[in-house]
């Protein structure tokens, strides 16, 4: 949770920006196309103008639907059951169209990438449910395990040592004093059976913005909590994450608190 703390500002501006960007360009094509349809063709333009509508009527519903969802959790408002899963729905079809503009505009992925994890962690969190620790699955990729060493914890957690040199060891503590379920996989198919066969009600998904949102958009009906791993040796190598934000996060999901 410190991580998003620390995004917060810079995250909430880009998202503004790239919604209000989003926006003026779908205006712009409606007019060009209507402008490049009208000579000659008043029907075509008609029905064409009348679908551009529509969709972009939707669209922009959406838009403002996750706005206003995401200012007044991030203002600790409360926000209607039926909104959070309008919210949830829309978020998947408007994350695509952001990245596109936010490409076009030279915007930094990652900036896209948080704002995405950071309304679905409030969505997330804002639902209030408990769950049990058997019903919480914490997922995370095989680089947080140090690259030299010779144990594959992707096989079994329960085989680390717990020498403490990389983050494994205290994702195996949290799974026997919390009770959850924990695995280390090689990439998003082993993920995905992984979270077929051992059916959980939460995932907790430990991985770098791009793993995450990936994740987000490919895991269908079960909440994802998303914990944006640090880097300091680059991508997919020796990766860390800190044990008190995914213990607390834990902590928050079994208790069904609000913050």
């Amino acid at each position: 949770m410190r991580n998003e703390i620390n995004d917060y500002q810079n995250v909430t501006k880009n998202t503004i920006g790239l919604l209000m960007i989003s926006i003026s360009i779908s205006l712009l094509l409606i007019l060009l196309v209507g402008w490049l349809t009208v000579g000659g063709h008043m029907s075509a333009y008609i029905i064409f103008n009348g679908i551009a509508l529509i969709t972009f009527i939707s669209f922009f519903m959406m838009l403002l639907v996750s706005l206003y969802t995401y200012f007044r959790i991030c203002y600790n408002k409360s926000v209607s059951v039926l909104i959070l899963k309008w919210t949830k729905h829309s978020l998947k079809w408007i994350y695509p169209f952001l990245k596109m503009v936010g490409k076009l505009i030279k915007r930094d992925k990652n900036d896209v990438r948080k704002a995405f994890t950071l309304l679905n962690n409030k969505l997330t969190m804002s639902e209030c449910k408990s769950y049990h620790g058997k019903d919480i699955l914490l997922v995370t990729p095989h680089c947080l395990q140090k690259a030299h060493c010779s144990i594959k914890v992707t096989n079994s957690i329960a085989l680390c040592q717990e020498c403490g040199m990389c983050n494994v060891g205290d994702l195996k503590y949290l799974q026997q004093t919390y009770g959850v379920q924990c695995d280390v996989v090689t990439g998003g198919t082993l993920a995905r059976k992984r979270i077929k066969e051992k059916k959980p009600k939460l995932i907790i998904a430990i991985a770098c913005e791009r793993d995450l949102v990936s994740g987000l958009m490919d895991v269908k009906g079960i909440p994802v909590y998303a914990i944006i791993n640090e880097r300091p040796e680059g991508p997919c190598y020796n990766t860390i994450v800190q044990k008190k934000e995914v213990e607390d996060i834990i902590k928050y999901f079994l208790r069904g608190e609000k913050k």
